[in-house]
This record gives C-alpha cells, sequence and structure tokens, in this order.
C-alpha cells in the first residue's frame, strides 16, 4: 500500500480559512476546585480549516466542502536549531501534522493506535446535526446514525429504523422526532395519500414546490426539476408532503436549541452517555450468546 500524495502540488480550489481556525487540546490533567474542573497542562494541537467549492449540476448554487489539517503552534524551535538539534527543531511540527498526514495509520503498535486515537479526536464531533428521515416504516434499523450520536451529534428525524432504539435510550425528549409513526403511515395508506392536499393547504410549501417546477433553480432549463415535481404528486410512496410541515417545526427547534449552547451540549452529553448500549463489544457478545451459539 502507497500513500496518495494528492497534495503534492497544491490544489488551485482550495482556500486556507486561518480566521476559523481552532485549537484542539491533548493529554494533560484535570484540577478540581470549589468553581468547578479545569483540563490543564495540555498540548495545544492547531485545527486548520480549507474550503473548496462544490459547484452545484446546472445552477447557480456552490457548496463549500471543509476538510481540517493539523498544524502546530510553534512549527520550528529556533533554540534547538542554534545548538545543532535539527530534528528536534521541527519535531512539534512533525507529530502535529502526522495527525491528518496519513488516513488509518497502520495501528499494529503502540505508536499506530496513539496516533489514530488522536485523529478519531481531532475530527469529532464534526456533525452537530443529523438527519435521519426516513419515512416511518420503511427503514432498518442500521448503525451509522448510532455513530453520530457517540460521538456528539443530536439527531433530527422520524420514528423510523434506529432511531426508534436510539430514542428508547436516550429518551424522546433528547432527540427531534417528528412526522408520522408507523401506525399513520398504515392509515393513510388505507384512506389514501393525496399530496395535492397538502400542497394547497401549506403556503411555504406550494411556493417552494411553484418554484422547483418554474424553474427558479435551473433558469437556464426551467424544466428540468419538472419529473422532481411529477413524482411527489403521482408517485411518492414516501408521503413527504405529509411530513413536511413538521419536519420545518422540528428544525425550528432545533434552532432555538443551538442558540443556546449550554442546553445544547446538556443534551449533547446526555445522548453520549445513552449510547453504550450499541457498542460493538455489547452487540458481537449477544450475536455470539443468540444467535451464533458459541461461547468465548
Amino acid at each position: 500500500e502507497e500513500a496518495d500524495d494528492w497534495l503534492r502540488y497544491g490544489n488551485p480550489w482550495e482556500k486556507a480559512r486561518p480566521e476559523y481556525m481552532l485549537p484542539v487540546p491533548f493529554y494533560g490533567r484535570v484540577e478540581h476546585s470549589a468553581e468547578g474542573a479545569k483540563w490543564v497542562d495540555t498540548q495545544i494541537v492547531l485545527a486548520m480549516p480549507y474550503d473548496t467549492p462544490v459547484p452545484g449540476y446546472r445552477n447557480n448554487t456552490v457548496n463549500t466542502m471543509r476538510l481540517w489539517s493539523a498544524k502546530a503552534p510553534n512549527e520550528f524551535n529556533l533554540k534547538e536549531f542554534n545548538v545543532g538539534d535539527y530534528i528536534e527543531a521541527v519535531l512539534d511540527r512533525n507529530l502535529a501534522e502526522n495527525i491528518s498526514r496519513v488516513l488509518y495509520p497502520n495501528d499494529n503498535f503502540f505508536e499506530g493506535k496513539e496516533l489514530r486515537l488522536k485523529q478519531e479526536y481531532f475530527v469529532v464531533a464534526a456533525t452537530d446535526l443529523s438527519e435521519q428521515i426516513s419515512t416511518a416504516g420503511t427503514e432498518a434499523s442500521g448503525t451509522g446514525n448510532m455513530k453520530f450520536m457517540l460521538n456528539g451529534a443530536l439527531t433530527i428525524g422520524t420514528m423510523d429504523g434506529a432511531n426508534v432504539e436510539m430514542a428508547e435510550e436516550a429518551g424522546e425528549e433528547n432527540l427531534f422526532i417528528f412526522g408520522m409513526r408507523v401506525e399513520d403511515v398504515a392509515e393513510m395508506d388505507k384512506k389514501g395519500y393525496n399530496a395535492k392536499d397538502y400542497y394547497e393547504k401549506i403556503p411555504e410549501l406550494k411556493k417552494v414546490i411553484d418554484q422547483i417546477q418554474n424553474g427558479f433553480f435551473s433558469p437556464a432549463k426551467p424544466d428540468l426539476f419538472k419529473d422532481v415535481v411529477n413524482m411527489l404528486f403521482y408517485h411518492d410512496r414516501f408521503k413527504v408532503f405529509a411530513d413536511y410541515e413538521d419536519y420545518v417545526k422540528s428544525q425550528e427547534r432545533v434552532s432555538e436549541l443551538y442558540k443556546n449552547p449550554k442546553e445544547w451540549t446538556k443534551v449533547v452529553i446526555k445522548n453520549i452517555a445513552a449510547s453504550g448500549k450499541f457498542s460493538s463489544d455489547r452487540t458481537i457478545k449477544e450475536y455470539a450468546k443468540d444467535i451464533w451459539g458459541v461461547e468465548p
């Protein structure tokens, strides 16, 4: 296996954003006092963001992909250099940059395990909000959203798939649950789903669909997304319009909580604490006992 040095000659589309650089502490110790606890004597690595534009297809929309690179606060030690210790002079820089230099380093030895742990800590929590929005009853329980939960992301989603188990562990009040439940979907299937009822009833939804249909997002090709609109009106087995209004209200709840970092962090901690059930150790132990019939 050989590393792909894809940035050897730089990337003209990549722009450094030093104004958004963040300190990431490692090691250290905890000091307890009457005022609380403090994390002190840490080794600081700087997280430097780099933005790359990602243009939309045949429209005027450009999103931004942000990647992070590890940097040292002190890249060069002149004192060590002047006494002839050239390796020590750049040691801090190399140790810091190693964190983001190679993805998935060999971890068959202690240093490799430590580096992997640093990488995992360096990149989380990269997600504040995880969207798991399949229509209730349409998705099996997966593990991706559990990983987000473990790493500090809150979940906005329907009562479907693994969201059900996550709500059981963390409490539904610590997730942003919206939309129909399985029994609601079954009842709607009996009565029949008419997307145009929601289109006419919800002004905001009507405006959005009209803009898509009339080429607002694709002025060069006004008919580009008409097939999408027709699918939503006449062939949508997921009943997207039925959950739309509740989804918007849940996003408003997300925005309100996000404005209060202290309360948001409380909910994050509750989610992380409740994610223990989804550890691979427990899962493998249960599989071994209940399915495979084997013992350690």
